[in-house]
């Protein structure tokens, strides 16, 4: 035999006035149900004061049901949302209905424990026309990066009488992209950067279809070849002279992101200021004029070849923002591969998560390639020296990524 429960009116009538009633109908059903007493005592007043509760109730449901709005619902969010930034909804309500809405509250349901709302004031419409539409703006602010189901839109009202509420929900289509938190890098120069890890390679290298043009004369240093000096300004001055040129072309490197785990206290925290400073070293290179020809996750690789800066910029965010990190053996099974790492870059950006050992056959491996690699490693403020770091390696603290105070030499 099933069980049933005993008393399922009330438990009905609980939950009824836990989402429909509001604080003014919640005390009225109290005294209504205080004053049932005057059911039994008839010569008390009591059984006036239940009466006239229980009149109000029922004529405050029937105005509340006729009176509820009935808006058609419409949503125009950001397609991507940068973590810790406000961002806003567009919300259009659009009345068909032959008499107007009043007294709307505007809020967001099932947001995502990592977003909260910046304004703890809900937008208040107090008034919608018949067959018009108007617009809201409703702010959100989401903390943490990722990609996230978009919360659904929630319109509230509790007209005439404010004794009972009733709701609309739209759900947003697709999904909530929230793009990692970075900050511009101080003295960053792609060029300057090329030329120190290639020193003279790049000068006595010739691109076919390079269209190099003439920026102006300089002292000779050893190493330039030959094909760079300039007789003419070398017979006038008395002094070895050479041409600098001006790459116009657009300048390919890869970035390589150390997705693997690093040993250590608070690697969540380590984790995101690796992924928030590959966020800018992307957005530099291309302000730079370059092109990223490839960006590499760890074990897992991504093409990034397109024609347009802004959407070769769009494609890394997104894979930035669905970054997750590593497997404990992912780092050793990709050393152990035979195959050489292949890119058509001239320099690798290499963004490395800590200093030890294992970071230096990963920064072998990557010479493999044979390309110049110029490693990036993101350290703590207590991680204490490192000791056999490669040439031209830059150390990057947890705190200045944070801070939004990073300088590359």
């Amino acid at each position: 035999m099933r069980y049933r429960d005993p008393i399922p009116t009330f438990r009905a009538i609980y939950r009824f006035a836990r989402r429909n009633m509001t604080a003014g109908g919640k005390a009225c059903l109290f005294g209504m149900f205080c004053s049932l007493i005057g059911l039994v005592y008839l010569e008390t007043p009591l059984l006036f004061l239940f009466c006239a509760l229980f009149a109000l109730l029922i004529a405050g449901a029937a105005a509340s049901i006729l009176l509820r709005p009935h808006l058609q619902i419409s949503v125009i969010a950001p397609p991507t949302v940068l973590a810790g930034d406000t961002a806003e909804l567009e919300v259009y309500l659009r009345n068909a209905r032959s008499r107007p809405a009043y007294d709307l509250t505007i809020s967001m349901v099932d947001l995502p424990d990592h977003c909260h709302l910046p304004n703890r004031l809900l937008p208040f419409v107090p008034e919608v026309p018949r067959k018009r539409v108007t617009r809201v703006g409703l702010a959100f602010q989401p903390e943490k990066r990722g990609v996230f189901s978009w919360p659904r839109v929630r319109i509230t009202s509790a007209f005439p009488f404010n004794l009972f509420r009733f709701r609309q929900s739209q759900r947003i289509d697709g999904e909530l992209v929230v793009l990692p938190k970075h900050h511009p890098l101080h003295n960053f120069d792609l060029s300057r950067i090329i030329r120190a890890m290639l020193g003279s390679h790049a000068e006595s290298t010739h691109r076919v279809g390079a269209s190099d043009q003439y920026f102006g004369n300089r002292e000779y240093q050893p190493g330039i070849t030959v094909r760079r000096w300039d007789y003419c300004s070398w017979a006038r001055l008395g002094l070895p002279v050479i041409r600098e040129y001006h790459h116009t072309q657009h300048q390919a490197v890869e970035i390589f992101t150390d997705t693997f785990p690093a040993a250590g206290a608070d690697d969540e925290r380590k984790f995101e200021a690796v992924v928030s400073l590959t966020m800018s070293l992307t957005h530099e290179v291309l302000r730079d004029n370059g092109m990223i020809s490839s960006l590499s996750l760890g074990p897992q690789k991504v093409s990034c070849t397109s024609d347009s800066i802004v959407e070769q910029a769009d494609s890394v965010a997104i894979q930035l923002a669905l970054a997750t990190p590593a497997t404990p053996h992912a780092l050793s099974a990709m050393l152990q591969n035979e195959h050489e790492l292949i890119t058509d870059a001239a320099v690798i950006l290499a963004v490395f998560n800590g200093w030890d050992a294992e970071r230096q056959k990963l920064h072998r491996w990557l010479l493999t390639s044979g390309c110049a690699v110029k490693p990036i490693i993101v350290t703590t403020a207590n991680a204490g020296k490192l000791h056999d770091l490669p040439h031209a390696a830059t150390c990057v603290s947890v705190e200045s990524i944070e801070a939004g105070t990073v300088e590359l030499d």
